[in-house]
């Protein structure tokens, strides 16, 4: 008798453990979750950026990264909130837009890029970006996860673009 209620108790212990392991990896693949959607935001931002540096004609500036939300609410219906990114919480002091222009120009490297008499010049630009996941719900530790991409743009033109 002592030797069958000694058995249930093991098996009772082990049965708990197996339920804290499964809770932690529940958990664990939660952050893990949370943490890919805040990059997968900020790898939004950057293209975002990259097509404002591209598409903008004037030779200096390059267009206002604005914020915005990265999927539809239908994805995202338990979380309360959708993947944000735009312009670097930590960086606005010195980069405000999310896209600088670091005034550096010079010869396309490795191409003779003369067209016509003229060369080809290729401009530098800084990119600052942030994507932030929906905070978790449920009873889950209520935190959200931020990603930040800091990455320089090359746009190619004609000299004294």
């Amino acid at each position: 008798m002592f030797v069958a209620v000694l058995m249930l108790v093991l098996m009772g212990a082990l049965g708990l453990a197996a339920l804290e392991g499964a809770s932690q990896d529940r958990q664990i693949a939660g952050f893990q979750n949370r943490s890919d959607n805040a990059f997968y935001a900020a790898e939004a931002a950057v293209a975002q950026a990259r097509q404002l540096v591209r598409d903008d004609s004037a030779p200096n500036a390059a267009g206002k990264l604005v914020a915005a939300n990265l999927a539809d609410v239908a994805l995202y219906d338990r979380e309360g909130a959708l993947p944000r990114y735009g312009p670097d919480q930590a960086m606005l002091a010195v980069n405000p837009t999310g896209i600088l222009d670091l005034n550096k120009t010079g010869p396309v490297p490795g191409v003779d890029g003369r067209v016509g008499g003229a060369g080809l010049t290729v401009r530098y630009f800084q990119i600052n970006v942030q994507g932030t996941s929906p905070q978790a719900g449920f009873g889950l530790d209520g935190r959200a996860s931020t990603a930040r991409i800091e990455t320089i743009e090359a746009k190619v033109g004609a000299s004294g673009y």
